[in-house]
């Protein structure tokens, strides 16, 4: 058996063709391709949406017609959590200012 010097027997396959090489376009297949996929999303777009628009005008007449036989708020919420009279966030801000003033007397000392 005859071995030639530095050959370890390793077989490397050619480098493949990047796509984002700057050697070559895209080939004629591949822009078919590309093509009959854009046609096929705007002709599955086209095709679902008026079903989409029909299913949107159900939903709103639906909607509307509950809104109109029920006497229920959209949003219900609570009435007790409303923001503070001008005159207790007042009241609070003085308190506030007094402990301040207080707090920098005493860290004075």
């Amino acid at each position: 058996m005859l071995e030639l010097a530095g050959d370890t027997g390793r077989a490397y396959a050619a480098p493949m063709a990047d796509d984002n090489d700057k050697t070559g376009g895209p080939s004629a297949a591949k822009w078919a391709l590309m093509a009959l996929g854009g046609l096929t999303a705007v002709g599955l777009a086209l095709a679902i949406l008026p079903f989409v628009i029909k299913v949107a005008l159900v939903g709103g007449a639906g909607y509307l017609g509950y809104r109109f036989f029920t006497k229920k708020k959209a949003l219900g919420g609570s009435h007790n959590r409303s923001l503070p009279s001008s005159s207790d966030y007042d009241a609070k801000m003085r308190k506030l200012d007094a402990l301040s003033r207080k707090l920098d007397r005493d860290v004075g000392d």
